[in-house]
């Protein structure tokens, strides 16, 4: 299934049974100004980041309540202007994080899912978690082969019940994902060795 199928099917579902994270995604961007905020930090990124952020441009963040906007394990969106700040402050200012890797989810703690720039493959590339306390090592590990595995993912999640809502907070059934993510991601090294999320 293509992205924009697969974001459709993620937004309707929000709608009708995740409204608090729903009413939270900012509207999405118009294709030039995407380019634009890319060619200012001189990255080229694949199709599949121009179809996310013209869906929706992250979720609306305030620091009373960041954990409201959690879509999946470490998947607060990341509007775009916040997205480039973190990749700036962290791969070009700063030499924490590859540049090759581009953040565009966040745990809200500092741990990251972030595409690979350099593993484009017909338009969408590898997505990895940035997570110096979970992985014990400052090496992204492979978590998604793509943004559309990764969506697929995400709804089945919601679908099957690993991913649900009480009390406006993402509750996650950890086994549950694992299984699922695992077995559309089976080239991911993080679900193979076991959801430690």
């Amino acid at each position: 299934m293509n992205i924009s199928n697969l974001l459709s099917q993620l937004e309707q579902h929000l709608h009708t049974s995740v409204t608090e994270v729903a009413h939270r995604l900012q509207p999405g961007l118009p294709a030039n100004h995407i380019d634009e905020l890319f060619r200012s930090i001189d990255i080229c990124v694949p199709e599949s980041i121009f179809l996310l952020y013209q869906w929706k441009n992250g979720v609306l963040q305030s620091n009373d309540n960041i954990i409201y906007g959690e879509l999946f394990s470490n998947g607060i969106f990341y509007d775009l202007a916040t997205a480039i700040a973190v990749y700036v402050v962290n791969s070009v200012e700063n030499n924490y994080v590859d540049k090759r890797f581009f953040p565009l989810f966040t745990s809200g703690g500092g741990d990251y899912v972030m595409i690979a720039l350099d593993e484009v493959v017909d338009g969408d590339a590898s997505l990895y978690l940035y997570s110096p306390a979970l992985n014990l090592s400052a090496i992204p590990v492979p978590i998604y082969s793509s943004i559309a595995k990764m969506l697929q993912a995400i709804f089945l999640c919601y679908q099957a019940g690993a991913y649900y809502f009480k009390d406006r907070e993402l509750v996650i059934n950890h086994e549950l994902e694992g299984r699922i993510s695992g077995s559309i991601n089976p080239d991911a090294p993080f679900w193979q060795e076991g959801s430690k999320l």
